[in-house]
């Protein structure tokens, strides 16, 4: 369904400007988002969690919504100047980032950031990317 989503960009991009369909994409995901808002047993802890967020926490999450903004219309805009397949191919490689990072940001960081980084963990973890990045090559090919 996630490879959906480029497929029909692309594909929409052939009768729309790219900022209509990026448009209709975020309204999209945000009407979905408030559709969970109907079923009462997400509607209250949802409203008991904003009751417990602090002011740090909304900047942090207010970043992040920004940051996650821009990310998906690079994504999205990456699809206009290429096949689908790639763009997601080399999206598919961001696991790499997040383990580097991770390791990276707790030896920086340890207060802030708690990563395990063990090596029988970094090892099971570095097994799986390589499985990811074999799956990512039989899905190019």
């Amino acid at each position: 369904l996630y490879g959906m989503i480029g497929v029909l960009f692309k594909v929409s991009l052939t009768e729309e400007n790219f900022w209509i369909i990026l448009s209709y994409q975020m309204i999209g995901a945000g009407i979905g988002a408030l559709l969970l808002l109907l079923f009462r047993k997400y509607r209250i802890a949802f409203i008991k969690q904003i009751k417990t967020i602090s002011i740090t926490t909304w900047g942090v999450m207010g970043i992040n919504l920004i940051l996650n903004t821009l990310a998906n219309s690079a994504y999205a805009y990456a699809i206009t100047l290429a096949s689908v397949a790639l763009v997601t191919v080399v999206g598919g490689v961001q696991p790499i980032f997040l383990l580097v990072g991770g390791v990276a940001l707790s030896h920086l960081y340890p207060k802030f950031i708690k990563e395990d980084i063990r090596m029988s963990t970094l090892g099971i973890k570095s097994i799986c990317i390589v499985l990811i990045i074999i799956g990512l090559y039989f899905i190019y090919i």
